[in-house]
């Protein structure tokens, strides 16, 4: 019982990233502080910039949000931001289409399986939080950033 419940800790806290930059802390506290808010027009753009400006990050109008990243093969991180285009999810009991939109990494649940804020998504203008899990991306484009200071 024990050497099961040792892997059980190690393999969940694997997935839980030890050091996250300040700057993507800031993002997350934001965003967590914003739950259930519109933020600016309600636009998902209007998070992600909200956020960024809060935490004075270098990025570029209007969808270069810091260092570009295959999340296929580097690490995700809470407070990195994707840009989805035209993409679909399909999963065993669901199914979610995003044609543009911006959300921010909340957190971490496992590989691949995320937590999600964005606002202007499912008809609400304000933060919520969703859970995606990218091995249900079946059509689209999925891009990364990490935020820069």
């Amino acid at each position: 019982m024990m050497k099961v419940l040792i892997w059980i800790v190690f393999f969940a806290s694997s997935f839980i990233p030890s050091n996250i930059p300040p700057i993507n802390q800031k993002i997350v506290d934001f965003v967590k502080s914003k739950e259930g808010k519109q933020i600016d027009r309600g636009e998902c753009w209007d998070l992600a910039k909200a956020a960024l400006d809060d935490a004075k990050a270098d990025w570029a109008m209007p969808y270069e949000f810091g260092k570009r990243y295959d999340f296929k093969k580097d690490t995700i991180l809470p407070g990195d931001i994707i840009q989805f285009e035209n993409v679909v999810f399909r999963g065993e009991l669901y199914s979610m289409s995003m044609p543009h939109h911006t959300a921010i990494v909340v957190d971490v649940l496992s590989h691949l399986k995320l937590k999600i804020a964005h606002q202007n998504f499912a008809g609400k203008r304000t933060v919520q939080f969703t859970e995606v899990n990218f091995n249900d991306l079946k059509k689209g484009k999925a891009q990364f950033y990490r935020p820069k200071e």
